[in-house]
């Protein structure tokens, strides 16, 4: 009896922690670009896994429980890419109802259009990650994990 073997590509991970002010948000944007595009993502792939970290490290910032750091994570999987965010507090994140006038709000609208799927997972000892996982503009193939950068 002869068994077929399914080859799997690697996965490659990186990771960061930010201190929880407004800063972080550029800098956690920035590595993850950088990231992204050394690991062969379009840009339109880019884009769209930066502005959904933006807007999960901005919500960890305002709304993250103070003064712990916040940790981002980068998994890149076959067909896909899993952002991890988490932050020292353990309230989900519940997204707003924003009016036309309204310069805040929209950050876990944005993240649910992007995403095609994201949650919330509540730590027993503190704190919480939120996710969200992204499957368009993906590179063709992923990284060998030569060069993989954890931080």
């Amino acid at each position: 009896m002869q068994t077929t073997k399914t080859q799997q590509r690697p996965t490659t991970a990186w990771e960061m922690w930010f201190t929880p002010y407004e800063r972080s948000v550029a800098l956690a944007r920035a590595q993850v670009a950088r990231t992204l595009t050394h690991w062969g993502y379009t840009s339109g792939g880019v884009d769209s896994v930066t502005l959904v970290v933006s807007e999960l490290v901005t919500n960890a910032v305002v709304h993250g429980g103070g003064r712990q750091p916040i940790h981002v994570q980068l998994t890149a999987e076959t067909g896909g890419c899993l952002i991890e965010v988490s932050d020292a507090s353990a309230q989900k994140p519940m997204a707003a109802t924003p009016g036309p006038d309204d310069e805040h709000g929209r950050g876990l609208l944005l993240v649910k259009a992007l995403a095609d799927s994201w949650g919330t997972h509540v730590h027993e000892d503190e704190g919480k990650t939120v996710w969200a996982r992204l499957s368009r503009d993906q590179p063709a193939e992923l990284p060998s994990g030569e060069g993989e950068q954890t931080c």
